[in-house]
């Protein structure tokens, strides 16, 4: 069975395995006075441990390798920072280890790994399927608020990684506050498929441009179309045209090119999540809020209040008519809620160092019903149900971050099925 370092830093860090017999390579006994705390930053795995080594007393850190090639490997052998190591510790394939000419023990600790944590670990590994504690989880019957706990803290991940893509985005293009939120609700029309040419739409939308034409939907239309690359795509030819002509008009003033119509995807969507569909409710929000969508989702307390943005008033004729368009079904509105209002708020907390509004994103998530996935449906079959959106979206990052790669030693889900089998 293949292991992984993450594993092996494990069963140091807890003390899984019989330490009485811990011997470096020379056959000294390892007497564990204290293991250290494990390193975050870059430099040995272990700092401030306390060992006793063939009878003499040591204090220094303790790197941990699967095999002891990689001391060499990772070059460190020459980085002065593993000077102070004063144990190697390897689950097999022990070699003789110096640093800058300097002899460092080196012992082996898989033969000394508890069994019991041995099979536990290889049923996590080995299974298939989207969840790989499943079948230890439904032999323990853990409680759920156990798992809860994980699912919160992989949500609050997700929406920090989600406003620091949204802050990247702002530095690259010297984006508003009020245009990273228009930025992030394009993203969401996106709904998984679209999602990057939409942000890769906003990152190239004249705002400016758009702003000083605010009370003009059919130039706000050619714009919007035009940037979109997808003015070929609209079926009423001499509407089209007609935009065309005017998005021709404008295009000096604008610096970046449209983007090309093969970025957009149609195949495997149905036609009210094509992106000339969406498109048009994007052109609906934005000729009626265009310089106050931030204000309006930083204050907006109910979900009613957001129906009345997200599904807002037709848009003048003849465009209404003739632009193709779908309203946005109950479910659709709690995605852009996820998608786009909760990053949104999340991304000013980072900027402002203000953790209200990481607060008001997590309270939006927790006040809407969970996300119906088959993510989701698996934890229901093994009775472990999200009662809301935030819930669902911490199972969506475990899945992506965690369980889809077999992550199960950096999950304290996968960590205490370790524990508990001792």
């Amino acid at each position: 069975m293949k292991t992984t370092e993450k594993f092996i830093h494990l069963v140091w860090q807890n003390g899984w395995f019989d330490s009485s017999q811990l011997v470096t390579l020379e056959g000294e006994p390892v007497v564990v006075l204290d293991r250290g705390r494990p390193n975050t930053a870059p430099g040995p795995d272990f700092l401030h441990a306390r060992l006793s080594i063939g009878g003499l007393t040591l204090a220094g850190n303790v790197e941990i390798h699967v095999n002891g090639k990689e001391w060499y490997d990772h070059g460190h052998h020459t980085d002065p920072a593993y000077g102070s190591v004063i144990l190697h510790v390897v689950e097999s394939q022990p070699v003789d280890t110096e640093c800058q000419g300097r002899m460092i023990p080196c012992a082996v600790i898989g033969p000394l790994i508890s069994p019991a944590v041995v099979t536990s670990y290889g049923l996590l590994i080995q299974r298939d399927g989207l969840l790989p504690c499943g079948g230890l989880l439904s032999e323990r019957k853990w409680p759920p608020d156990r798992i809860v706990i994980q699912w919160h803290s992989s949500a609050a991940a997700r929406l920090q990684a989600r406003a620091q893509r949204l802050a990247e985005l702002a530095r690259h293009t010297g984006l508003t506050d009020n245009e990273v939120a228009w930025a992030a609700l394009l993203r969401a029309l996106g709904f998984g498929v679209n999602s990057e040419p939409f942000q890769m739409l906003a990152a190239r939308m004249p705002w400016s441009l758009l702003a000083r034409h605010r009370d003009k939907p059919f130039t706000l239309a050619a714009l919007i179309y035009g940037m979109a690359g997808l003015l070929d795509f609209l079926k009423n030819t001499s509407l089209a045209e007609s935009l065309k002509n005017e998005f021709s008009f404008y295009r000096n003033d604008i610096s970046s090119p449209p983007l090309e119509p093969v970025v957009w995807r149609f195949g495997g969507t149905r036609p009210g999540n094509f992106p000339t569909h969406r498109i048009h409710l994007f052109l609906r929000w934005i000729h009626r809020n265009i310089d106050s969508v931030g204000d309006y989702l930083i204050k907006a307390q109910s979900l009613e209040e957001l129906k009345k943005f997200f599904m807002p008033t037709p848009l003048p004729e003849p465009l209404e008519s003739h632009l193709p368009g779908h309203r946005l079904s109950t479910e659709s509105l709690h995605l852009l809620v996820i998608n786009s209002v909760a990053p949104f708020l999340a991304y000013l907390g980072e900027k402002y160092q203000q953790p209200s509004f990481f607060d008001k994103a997590v309270h939006w998530l927790e006040r809407l019903p969970p996300e119906h996935n088959r993510y989701v449906k698996q934890w229901h079959q093994l009775g472990y149900a999200p009662s809301n959106a935030f819930e669902s979206q911490g199972i969506l990052e475990l899945n992506s971050t965690l369980c889809g790669r077999k992550g199960c030693m950096e999950c304290s889900i996968g960590q205490a099925l370790l524990k508990s089998a001792l």
